[in-house]
């Protein structure tokens, strides 16, 4: 009745000065998305509640549901506000609403100035705007500058992406070697067209 597309269930244990959370988050039909149990100090509760959120998204991701096509491993900022500023962006990537997306992911890396993907994905949506190879290439260099923060698969990609902002031929032959080993990239056979 109030709209929601999943709940929430769990409990919050106090034992002296230690907290345990247990939560379970469910789709409205019943499905399980994630199950965790986080253990801290209460009083950092909010800190508890911080790892909690991420564990219990990064499981949801894991699974498939909500968001399939979000990449979990290359989510590497622990701050729950960059990860809902990258969220945002992401939607907004997705749908074509470049503007809105270069301002989320701009929203993303001034909370976290080291969060990579949110820097890459900036970049792109910069370049449907500006025309791919001249935007801002500063962006681009802070998503090198902490791709070693990413696994493989990302950082492949914002590698490519870095190789076609500087007009390399590289760019073209990494990028065809990326959709060979993730056919299934839609962000990936955009770049290489």
């Amino acid at each position: 009745d109030a709209g929601a597309g999943s709940v929430l269930l769990g409990s919050v244990v106090e034992v002296g000065s230690s907290v345990r959370i247990n939560a379970e988050w469910y789709n409205i039909d019943g499905s399980e998305l994630a199950r965790e149990t986080v253990d801290g100090q209460a009083d950092q509760l909010l800190d508890v509640v911080d790892t909690l959120s991420l564990r219990l998204l990064r499981n949801a991701w894991r699974s498939n549901e909500p968001i399939p096509s979000i990449s979990v491993s290359g989510i590497t900022t622990g701050s729950i506000d960059a990860i809902r500023a990258y969220l945002k962006g992401a939607r907004f990537y997705r749908t074509g609403q470049w503007d809105s997306a270069v301002t989320a992911f701009t929203e993303a890396t001034d909370i976290d100035s080291t969060f990579a993907l949110a820097y890459a994905y900036h970049a792109m949506a910069e370049g449907w705007i500006t025309g791919f190879g001249s935007g801002n290439r500063t962006t681009v260099e802070n998503a090198m500058r902490y791709a070693d923060r990413l696994p493989a698969r990302d950082r492949a990609l914002v590698t490519a992406y870095n190789h076609f902002q500087n007009n390399e031929v590289a760019s073209l032959d990494t990028m065809e070697a990326y959709v060979a080993r993730h056919p299934d990239d839609a962000i990936g056979w955009h770049l290489l067209g």
